[in-house]
């Protein structure tokens, strides 16, 4: 049976981008493509006391239409995908990840922003926790991202076992990774000799265990005395621009890094903000 994407879609030209991005995935893995609407009556511009059955009715026609103008732009682009398609009424971070848990789902491949066109709408709020519930892996796209390349594939690291099955998870949804980019942030009292020395074991482990090519690595520690990067997020976000790999994994199943990567702190409102596709593991936390 073929496996099939899932692809939300708020008909914004983000999530237009997402869709594409999926199509291309598609093509090169033989996948079918599931898109679906969330909407809400809460949504609407009509005062409350306004609701009504028939509005929700009429709502529910103007979805369908959509959905189907948006389908249609799509089929045409990538005529050899096959498309089906839903809209439901619901909150799309409480909904989607119950919809994922159905048979034959690979994979979410989703946008990072929405029709505000605003990151924090989904960075913060909508990626996180639909990524921290999903049974299945998501793949979030940065907006109006329109490259589809998997050359090089980039691993948020910590030396963890849970790791592994990342990397075998997204080599199951898109084949064999020829070039490994390894990105691990360490704290300003450890010893770069020491983390040096980890990071190559590491490297050897995962060469005796996946069928990859080449595996660099790229370090760097918090500096709490420079205010652009004294978290996490922050060093990050400064190795992946400087090292630009296609792709970047991240492994859920240590919340506490998972929530520094994603929550602000009291003191400083900063969360992950990646101008490349990432793919969150769906390992469970």
């Amino acid at each position: 049976m073929k496996k099939t994407l899932l692809v939300p879609t708020d008909f914004s030209n983000n999530s237009m981008a997402a869709a594409k991005y999926a199509s291309k995935l598609a093509i090169e893995r033989d996948y079918s493509i599931h898109l679906i609407h969330y909407y809400t009556t809460a949504s609407s511009s009509f005062p409350s006391e306004e609701l009504s059955k028939e509005f929700e009715n009429s709502a529910i026609l103007k979805a369908d239409l959509t959905i189907l103008e948006f389908e249609k732009k799509l089929q045409e682009e990538f005529p050899s995908v096959h498309y089906t398609h839903r809209t439901s009424r619901g909150l799309l971070k409480e909904n989607l990840p119950l919809e994922a848990r159905k048979e034959g789902y690979e994979a979410i491949v989703m946008g990072t922003k929405g029709l505000a066109d605003r990151k924090s709408e989904l960075w913060g709020s909508n990626t996180s926790s639909i990524a921290s519930r999903s049974p299945i892996p998501v793949l979030a796209i940065p907006g109006y991202y329109n490259v589809f390349k998997t050359g090089r594939i980039a691993l948020l690291t910590n030396f963890k076992e849970e790791e592994l099955h990342t990397l075998n998870e997204f080599i199951d949804t898109f084949g064999e990774i020829n070039a490994l980019d390894l990105i691990h942030v360490y704290q300003e009292n450890e010893q770069e000799a020491a983390v040096i020395q980890k990071i190559e074991a590491w490297k050897s482990r995962i060469f005796q265990q996946l069928p990859i090519e080449s595996i660099n690595y790229y370090i760097d520690k918090e500096q709490k005395d420079k205010e652009d990067l004294d978290t996490v997020p922050e060093v990050i976000h400064k190795l992946v621009e400087q090292h630009a790999p296609d792709i970047v994994l991240i492994t859920k199943s240590r919340k506490s890094f998972f929530k520094r990567l994603f929550y602000p702190s009291v003191s400083k409102a900063v969360v992950l903000d990646i101008n490349k596709p990432s793919y969150f593991s769906k390992v469970s936390l």
